[in-house]
């Protein structure tokens, strides 16, 4: 039995779909690489946990969703598509509107976005398909219990 759940972990690697241990490894190269995520990161796996989790944190925050994967074609003619999908949130302070704190985080997404192409373009084995034009970057507004900022979804 457990050299069956070996090889199906293997094997889902080879598919693209993306391992959680590979994203958490990744979430800290990220962290290395942007001092401006103050906050740390969180992996959730949807809303509801996303906002137990992120309630009390303070900061800027690295959030990851849990990696899906699609497949799709017949059987040994299989082709799969992975999607990533990160936060850059902060809660607003008492005096701050949207539109400027959104201002405020827009430099730290677009450095993800820059960070995500370069680990692609650098061979990185789960990012190795990704196009700039399967990123897409969307404003997050008072999610996860009152957190703003914004999101980036890599599709490959």
């Amino acid at each position: 039995m457990t050299k069956t759940l070996r090889s199906s972990a293997s094997s889902l690697k080879t598919k693209k779909m993306i391992l959680i241990s590979e994203l958490k490894n990744l979430c800290e190269e990220i962290l290395t690489n942007d001092t401006a995520i103050n906050g740390g990161f969180v992996t959730v796996i949807d809303a509801e946990n996303a906002k137990n989790k992120l309630a009390a944190k303070p900061g800027v925050i690295l959030v990851a969703a849990v990696p899906t994967a699609e497949g799709s074609g017949q059987l040994g003619q299989r082709r799969n598509r992975s999607a990533l999908v990160f936060f850059v949130l902060k809660k607003p302070k008492s005096d701050q509107n949207d539109v400027d704190l959104l201002e405020e985080l827009q430099p730290v997404i677009l450095n993800l976005q820059a960070f995500i192409e370069e680990k692609a373009e650098s061979g990185c084995d789960f990012l190795q398909e990704l196009e700039p034009n399967q990123m897409i970057i969307d404003p997050i507004n008072n999610e996860f219990g009152g957190l703003h900022g914004w999101s980036i979804t890599a599709v490959f």
